[in-house]
């Protein structure tokens, strides 16, 4: 008998960080440059982004500044963000 592994869909913390990774490849800015703009650890930034570390508001509006963009650019889409709320509810 085989099974199939379910499928997991990813959090709101893993779906934000790969926002940011997105927004930060698009800026061809390496994430030892993204570390030193927010005044962070490249650690720092690397736990975050690989989702490892959750990423608070705070942490959103660093991204954000030090990405030049606004924060709700870094905020995954609508439709796929609430999967992932709905997701988590379940568990």
């Amino acid at each position: 008998m085989t099974t199939t592994p379910e499928r997991r869909t990813a959090t709101l913390t893993e779906l934000v960080a790969q926002e940011i990774d997105s927004v930060r490849g698009r800026k061809r800015m390496s994430q030892a440059q993204l570390a030193r703009a927010m005044g962070k650890t490249p650690m720092w930034v690397s736990l975050r982004l690989r989702g490892l570390q959750a990423i608070d508001m705070n942490d959103l509006a660093l991204f954000a500044q030090a990405l030049d963009v606004g924060v709700h650019d870094l905020l995954p889409p609508r439709e796929i963000a609430a999967a992932a709320s709905r997701d988590a509810n379940q568990v």
